[in-house]
């Protein structure tokens, strides 16, 4: 079911943001160019703190905004109605700060991978924030670059079928594309490692990947499908060829590590079988990051999205959820209940 957007929310939003990185510049930008307000920003202990938020995040220009440490703040006193989480991919390493926010009567939308659908990633985390958002009446939603891209996409390519035989979904997320910050590389993506040294580290396990085979679960839900058995399976991305990449400056070595693939698959009770083949890693010149769908039945149908701006895509989408935030019910809710996202001109159409 589709919920009531937009319903008594006010023309500008009130909203702060919690992780003052790269996100969250280019989230108080976002917020800048649709007009809505930047009422506080929040850091964990460290050197952002008493910086502005333009300075903290390396946005390259001030916003007038001094980060504050988020254990100390009172957030009650900003009259926030939403807060924009860009701290960490894993639900349960941001509860406090969830948490923090929520008692405070603050809607949350997370950045996290885990929040877009947190009950396939981790189910003990997602009862969690549901059960403490519901208590304090406030909305939890996940939301970036995957709401349209890869999660509305997967829904609206199925949603033209009378039948369903299978379905596949492809991507390639460009390292370089969606993370400015270099150490980040070899940390997020395992760059320029050895093969041995990317199993040695565990990269395999990492919190990150089983979030792909989580959107499949996600999509065939909606849908009115039944899950009955996934998996997941992660390796490294190796090439035969010497790759030069223009962003880390450097060559990296035929042999060594270029970023991550992931490999899943979910089965219904209904017979429904969904297929994901994903890779996070540098990209050479050509390349581009895009997402897929196919879909097999009746008709067939494919959806390729070509993603030319992934870093503001993930703040646009993260704002752009905010008036759908307010206006709906407590505890965790799913982007896939609000309908596709809609821009700034849209969303004052459908209110007029």
């Amino acid at each position: 079911m589709i919920l009531n957007r937009y319903n008594k929310t006010p023309e500008r939003p009130r909203v702060i943001i919690c992780g003052t990185g790269q996100y969250g510049g280019l989230v108080a930008g976002a917020l800048e160019d649709v007009g809505y307000q930047i009422v506080g920003a929040y850091n964990r202990a460290g050197a952002r703190i008493g910086q502005d938020l333009g300075d903290a995040s390396g946005f390259g220009r001030k916003f007038g905004v001094i980060v504050e440490d988020i254990e100390k703040a009172d957030l009650r006193k900003t009259g926030a109605d939403v807060a924009i989480v860009c701290q960490g991919n894993a639900l349960r390493a941001d509860i406090p700060t969830y948490k923090k926010v929520m008692e405070a009567g603050i809607n949350v939308i997370s950045l996290a991978m885990e929040a877009y659908y947190p009950w396939g990633s981790d189910p003990e985390a997602a009862e969690e924030i549901d059960a403490f958002a519901r208590k304090h009446r406030v909305t939890f939603t996940g939301s970036g670059i995957h709401d349209m891209t890869r999660i509305w996409s997967g829904i609206l390519a199925c949603g033209q079928c009378s039948k369903i035989t299978s379905v596949y979904h492809e991507s390639l997320t460009d390292a370089a594309g969606q993370t400015k910050v270099l150490e980040q590389m070899p940390r997020d993506y395992a760059v320029g490692a050895t093969v041995e040294d990317y199993w040695t580290r565990g990269f395999d396990k990492h919190r990150l990947w089983p979030v792909y085979t989580a959107t499949l679960e996600h999509i065939l839900t909606v849908l009115g499908y039944t899950v009955t058995e996934k998996g997941t399976k992660i390796e490294p991305v190796v090439w035969e060829e010497d790759l030069d990449s223009k962003m880390l400056n450097k060559v990296i070595p035929a042999g060594r590590v270029l970023g991550t693939r992931t490999i899943g698959y979910v089965k219904t009770k209904e017979g429904v079988v969904a297929n994901v083949r994903t890779e996070g890693r540098i990209c050479k010149e050509g390349e581009f990051d895009y997402t897929l769908w196919k879909v097999e039945g009746k008709p067939r149908s494919e959806m390729l999205i070509k993603r030319l701006d992934g870093d503001y895509t993930n703040a646009i989408c993260l704002v752009g959820r905010v008036k759908d935030v307010i206006g709906a019910p407590p505890g965790i809710v799913l982007v896939s209940a609000y309908g596709p996202l809609q821009g700034p001109e849209l969303v004052q159409r459908s209110r007029s």
